[in-house]
């Protein structure tokens, strides 16, 4: 899939999409469309990962707290559309990461 298919896939079929993508895709787009906005993903994933241990598990407010952070890195004038498929993407590649990391973990022991 391409970003641009990506940007214009409805939002109920997003979320299927994302889930048959493998890590390095969704990076992939991600890094483009972070660094169209002016953003550096590498600093946008380090600042939300660092954020969310601070964030109470129990606040419906968390997404939009990432949202915010992700959007502090990138230009002003983004479409709020696209920072939340931006978010989305954030938080899929992190999650994907975290259990990654938790299975190996796991394996190990």
């Amino acid at each position: 899939m391409k970003t641009h298919e990506l940007l214009n896939t409805p939002e109920a079929g997003l979320v299927t999409q994302l889930k048959t993508m493998k890590l390095k895709e969704l990076e992939r787009h991600a890094q483009k469309l972070i660094s169209n906005q002016g953003g550096d993903f590498n600093e946008v994933m380090r600042n939300v990962i660092k954020a969310i241990p601070a964030l109470d598990p129990t606040d419906n407010d968390r997404y939009q707290a990432i949202q915010q952070r992700i959007q502090s890195h990138i230009s002003p004038g983004t479409a709020p559309d696209l920072i939340q498929r931006i978010t989305v993407l954030v938080t899929v590649i992190i999650t994907r990461k975290f259990q990654k990391i938790h299975n190996t973990d796991r394996q190990l022991h």
